[in-house]
């Protein structure tokens, strides 16, 4: 009866304490800063006594790429969808080269999913094929959108920092955690055994690391970022990864940790779990990617083989200004924008008194505005001007008001060229302006032109 009271007593504590921890904001702000102190998840609406899930009707007539969550839960820094075609080929290529297609895999899991970027970006890659593709993580507000909006055909499930999956064994084909294990301070080892777990043997992981390449790549960014910034700011040395230390950890506690391994130290703790049979530098970005396969069970006597090392070099940098191509002998990139009343103002230096007339050419080379009457003034009917090139536009006037026969260049700058155009006894003065955005890119160009003598 005694030992039946004090654990009701107990019951009762733990249950009061709760509810006093639940509904003290301070407090519980004070644990939201501090991670670690917290039962590693990260629930929805953590400081709310009551919880109400809303049922948020999905437009299922919107494509699955299109479904794009809200910003406040992102992962990224970049534009969503900018990065996950890049990240797909490098996962896909260093398939190929271990002689493994992604369409003759089975199940896909993405550890560390998000709200199922990456996932979905695979998933496109083999539409409607037999199989479960799974993506788990910690964040359960990401998890929740993902499974509102992308399931199906793809599954999603919640999991806590501790190393448990609620998967059986030898589930899956292939796994990828891309940048997961670049914020797992401490049970890192244990992870990589449950992800080993749930694949198949002879089944493959994807898992990306920063490591010594990464952190050099970081550091030469061309530019400043907040990550640059933060690794040249620390009062960590950074530069012993390697020598004096084999992992680094900044911000231990926090979900957002950023963890760097010395790439042969974890190489050799990797191996003695399972094959490490590539290295991918810039497998994943910047970061490095390390591939494992799991053996059967005994697994082979002796050790492992080295490792390839693969490297997909990042795709080339736009061209500088200098080096742009051209639209109507305009830079498809200046330094900044420009807009059509320094045309106007220009032209009638060079055609005083006459209105002029214009059309408007967009990148893809063909005329998409017009003015009224612009097609009448050299003699084309009205339709002729929409959708047709200039190079088709010079012909058809040629062939209304006489061949070209002269072209003199007045004036011209990387936002504007004057010219004066003579067709057979027609004089006609253009002028091609640039319209550009706010960085510089050129968006069109507005052709002005008057008709000063016939």
């Amino acid at each position: 009866m005694l030992r039946r009271i004090k654990q009701r007593a107990r019951r009762f504590v733990r249950a009061e304490t709760r509810q006093t921890v639940l509904q003290d904001p301070v407090i519980m702000a004070s644990l939201l800063n501090h991670p670690a102190a917290l039962a590693t998840y990260l629930p929805l609406e953590p400081v709310d006594h009551d919880l109400l899930v809303p049922i948020e009707p999905v437009d299922r007539s919107v494509p699955l790429h299109e479904r794009i969550p809200p910003a406040s839960l992102w992962s990224v820094n970049e534009d969503y969808e900018a990065g996950v075609e890049r990240n797909v080929r490098s996962i896909v290529d260093a398939l190929d080269e271990l002689d493994v297609t992604l369409a003759d895999l089975g199940n896909v899991l993405d550890f560390g999913c998000g709200t199922g970027r990456l996932l979905l970006g695979l998933h496109q890659r083999v539409p409607g094929a037999e199989r479960e593709m799974w993506g788990v993580d910690i964040h359960a507000a990401r998890i929740e959108w993902a499974r509102r909006n992308l399931s199906p055909p793809l599954r999603f499930s919640t999991c806590s920092t501790f190393p448990h999956l609620p998967f059986p064994d030898s589930t899956f084909d292939l796994v990828v955690a891309g940048s997961v294990f670049t914020h797992i301070p401490d049970l890192a080892d244990g992870w990589v055994l449950e992800l080993l777990r749930v694949t198949e043997p002879g089944g493959l992981l994807y898992l990306t690391i920063q490591d010594q390449a990464w952190l050099q790549a970081t550091l030469e960014r061309p530019g400043e970022d907040w990550l640059s910034e933060f690794l040249a700011s620390s009062t960590v040395d950074l530069g012993g990864l390697g020598t004096d230390s084999a992992m680094i950890v900044l911000g231990r506690g926090h979900p957002e940790a950023m963890v760097l391994h010395d790439r042969e130290s974890l190489i050799e703790m990797w191996s003695s779990y399972a094959e490490v049979c590539a290295v991918v530098e810039r497998g994943y970005d910047t970061q490095t990617a390390i591939v494992l396969r799991k053996q059967p069970s005994p697994r082979p006597s002796g050790p492992w083989g080295q490792p390839r090392v693969l490297r997909f070099d990042p795709p080339a940098p736009p061209p500088s200004p200098p080096a742009a191509p051209e639209l109507l002998g305009l830079p498809l990139v200046h330094l900044g924008p420009t807009d059509d009343e320094r045309g106007h103002a220009v032209l009638a230096g060079h055609a005083p008194g006459i209105e002029p007339h214009w059309f408007v050419v967009d990148l893809d080379e063909r005329i998409c505005e017009a003015s009224e009457g612009a097609a009448e003034a050299v003699g084309l009917p009205g339709a002729s001007l929409l959708g047709a090139s200039p190079r088709e536009t010079q012909e058809h006037i040629a062939g209304a008001l006489g061949p070209l026969v002269d072209a003199t260049v007045l004036e011209a700058d990387e936002d504007l060229i004057v010219q004066a155009l003579t067709f057979g006894e027609t004089r006609v003065v253009q002028a091609n302006v640039a319209r550009r955005d706010d960085a510089g890119a050129i968006q069109a160009v507005r052709v002005l032109f008057c008709i000063t003598s016939s």
